[in-house]
Formats: C-alpha cells, structure tokens, sequence
C-alpha cells in the first residue's frame, strides 16, 4: 500500500503526463511548469560547467519558476567557483530524499 508522499507523486506524475498529451488549444497558465520541468530537465542534465552554461541554467530558473533572482550573472559566478558543486548537490538531494543506507551516508 502506498503512503502519502507516493501517491501524491503518483498524482503529480499522471497530471504531468495528462498535460503534456494536452492539444495546444487547451493548455493553461497552470501547465506552464510542466513544460518548465521538461525543458529544466533538458538543461540540467548536461554535464557542461562552463560560466555560460551555469548561467543559462541560473536564467532558466529564474524565469521559468519567476524566483525574483536579480543578480543571477552573480549567482553562476558563485556557482561555479564551489568546487564539486554539482556532486554536492546530487549528494544532499539524495540525503534529503533519505535514499541512501547508513553504511553509504557514512562515506559521504
């Protein structure tokens, strides 16, 4: 039997993929961040860390998800001189997630 957090991304998931089958005609301002996930999706999943690709990921962001970031050339800049920023992130998104074993959490 599935719990809360599984069914409510079950919901998530079919509503997402209800959207993307969606004719042009009949799409609304609320299917806006499924489209934005795909293309987010796209983005972040190259492996370039180059400035102009933080910074087009950081642009993304913040327009896609309108999350107010005034400085975002700032922002990739500090991105990109955390060193292993990406594995950082990856690391505490599965922590967070509690997808690891202890034994695995200890070497991290």
């Amino acid at each position: 039997m599935k719990n809360k957090y599984e069914r409510e991304i079950d919901k998530y998931y079919m509503n997402y993929e209800a959207v993307l089958k969606k004719n042009k005609t009949k799409l609304n301002r609320e299917d806006r961040y499924t489209f934005a996930e795909k293309i987010l999706k796209v983005e972040f999943a190259k492996k370039d860390n180059s400035i102009e690709q933080i910074y087009k990921k950081v642009v993304l962001l913040n327009s896609l998800y309108s999350t107010n970031i005034y400085a975002t050339f700032e922002v990739a800049i500090n991105i990109s001189k955390i060193k292993n920023f990406e594995k950082s992130c990856n690391i505490f998104e599965i922590k967070r997630m509690k997808l690891l074993t202890k034994e695995e959490e200890e070497v991290f």
